[in-house]
């Protein structure tokens, strides 16, 4: 019942101020035992903890290494008695502060098992002192904790042993840019949580569930086998990506790439990153399950369709992308700004949306920002759940929605009874009197596909709301070809809402969708929908080849030297 501890000084009090002196680092123990069974008392070896609860002053936690000499078991136990560091992700290798080094001068370490609790970080790092700048690798049996603690790989080479649904890492996992980490072949997360960067060795299957969290960087890749996208930065390849119960799968950067056979989303499971592309032969999104690059586009008054602020009043404009934004309104009849406006590809969307204006009465950061981009290549796509690509929704009285995202598809089979969606962001009023922010537009959705008769789901791209119906944002554009029959349907469909104006007088109006980026479009048929307006931005040609139909709603606005060719028929 004895205690053995060394643990770090804790510093002066100067009261509950933000900045002051930090905690000592615990030192380190070894105990070479023949049996430690019996041993009830305490081995302790925290770091000095910060009297005002400023975490970020907390010393790192010491180590403690027992070395049972009859079996050779050697066990390693970083624990910081629940006083962790600010971060759990280390910004610099050698001072980052608050976490545990492992830093002699060994060529390698070899623990049967390493144990990591009390919010303690542990990092292994090639130290600046190591002239010979020889490779230093960690190999490890057993993960253990209490899923409070991590393990960060910096520069060195790290072997990480089995990993099964009965023995599941208990810490969580950090790779950097520099590190090389071997995995097993098969690795089951529970409540735990992966970072990979560096070179990813081995790995083929990822089965992920209660809330675990895998998150891919721009700076890491696989090494798995010969195909040619291995080794290229952000680019992933595996087998087999399943997750469920709340697991989450976050492609980090712009650029990150997954490349699999099958991946199965299900429950309340996501999958989600500002802009990336996903390849698999498979891809189920089950139940509850998300791909998603909500408000993860362009911020707020940036981007090529950015809500543009008033000339003279206190609020803007909604972003733009595949429609433009909606109006700001100083009263109920007078606008005050021009619309963001719209941008990109109809037929390969591949540009984040825009954010939407501030407001002066909230200052900076209450717009919603665009949504992101998603592209997803499969054979089999099974959509029960949702992928959507919406704007973010102004977050304060005043300001306007970010513009919807993009969406590519390209598949052979789509099925399911799910949702494909990319809609502007709302705006919110000012209360206190009659300025009103507005909506975002509505993004750009694409789907090449060879059968969707088992689909019966929804594809939609609207624009955002606002507290008056004629403020909101234009529709997005829906381009929809079916490759076995080769035919080219654009569908522009805005949930029954008017724009502000019936006319379109200038490149800047609000509420209509636009065709941006071309001199000439072919479409077999276009269909307008729930008030849908569709203009173009600049003189254009555009062909209908069969069919142009709706619901008595929409408009089809021929202006700026647009022409209209070849419309043989047209059906209500």
């Amino acid at each position: 019942m004895g205690i053995i501890t060394a643990n770090g000084g804790e510093p002066g009090d100067l009261g509950n101020v933000v900045t002051g002196p930090g905690g000592g680092g615990g030192g380190r123990i070894a105990v070479y035992h023949k049996d430690i069974a019996g041993w009830q008392g305490l081995i302790a070896a925290y770091g000095g903890q910060e009297p005002n609860e400023f975490i970020s002053r907390n010393g790192g936690a010491g180590t403690i290494y027992l070395h049972n000499t009859d079996t050779n078991y050697q066990h390693l136990v970083v624990d910081n008695g629940g006083f962790g560091p600010a971060r759990t992700r280390m910004e610099q290798r050698y001072n980052g502060g608050g976490d545990t080094h492992l830093t002699d001068l060994t060529s390698s370490y070899n623990f049967d098992e390493i144990t990591i609790r009390g919010s303690a970080q542990l990092s292994f790092v090639t130290p600046p002192h190591n002239e010979h700048h020889q490779d230093v690798s960690l190999s490890v049996a057993r993960l253990t904790g209490d899923h409070t603690g991590a393990i960060h790989n910096w520069n060195g080479t790290m072997y990480l042993e089995s990993s099964t649904a009965d023995n599941a890492w208990q810490v969580d996992i950090v790779t950097y840019a520099d590190s090389t980490t071997y995995f097993p072949p098969h690795i089951h997360m529970q409540n735990t949580s992966i970072t990979f960067n560096g070179l990813i060795m081995g790995l083929t299957h990822i089965t992920q569930m209660f809330g675990s969290r895998s998150r891919f960087g721009i700076n890491g890749t696989t090494n798995n086998n010969d195909d040619g996208d291995d080794g290229v930065l952000g680019t992933y390849t595996f087998q087999t990506l399943n997750a469920n119960f709340d697991g989450s799968v976050q492609l980090e950067a712009p650029g990150v790439q997954l490349i699999t056979s099958s991946i199965v989303l299900e429950d309340t499971a996501s999958l989600w990153g500002p802009s990336f592309r996903v390849q698999s032969a498979v891809l189920k999104v089950l139940g509850n399950a998300l791909i998603h690059s909500n408000n993860l586009g362009y911020g707020e008054l940036l981007g090529p369709g950015a809500g543009r602020r008033s000339y003279w009043t206190t609020i803007g404009t909604g972003g733009g992308y595949g429609g433009h934004g909606g109006s700001c309104t100083y009263s109920a009849d007078l606008p005050c700004g021009d619309a963001g406006i719209s941008y990109g590809s109809v037929y390969w969307p591949r540009m984040p949306g825009s954010g939407g204006s501030d407001c002066s009465y909230q200052g900076a950061g209450c717009a919603g920002s665009g949504g992101g981009v998603i592209e997803l290549t499969t054979t089999d796509l099974f959509i029960d759940g949702s992928v959507e690509c919406n704007g973010g929704d102004a977050q304060k009285s005043g300001c306007s929605g970010g513009s919807g995202g993009s969406i590519l598809i390209q598949t052979t089979s789509l099925l399911g009874v799910g949702s494909i969606v990319s809609h502007g962001g709302s705006g919110r009023p000012l209360v206190h009197d009659s300025f009103f922010g507005a909506g975002g537009g509505g993004g750009r959705i694409a789907v090449y596909y060879a059968n969707d008769t088992r689909w019966t789901g929804s594809v939609e791209s609207w624009g955002g709301s606002a507290t008056q119906l004629e403020r909101y944002g234009g529709p997005g554009t829906v381009y929809l070809e079916d490759l076995r029959k080769n035919y080219k349907k654009l569908v522009v469909d805005n949930n029954g809402v008017s724009p502000q104006q019936a006319v379109i007088a200038t490149e800047y109006d609000a509420g209509g969708a636009y065709l941006t980026d071309l001199a000439s479009f072919y479409f077999d048929e276009i269909s307008l929908l729930g008030n849908a307006h569709l203009a173009s931005q600049t003189p254009t040609n555009i062909t209908v080849g069969k069919l142009l139909t709706g619901d008595y709603t929409g408009h089809l606005h021929v202006q700026n030297g647009t022409k209209i060719s070849n419309l043989f028929s047209s059906s209500p």
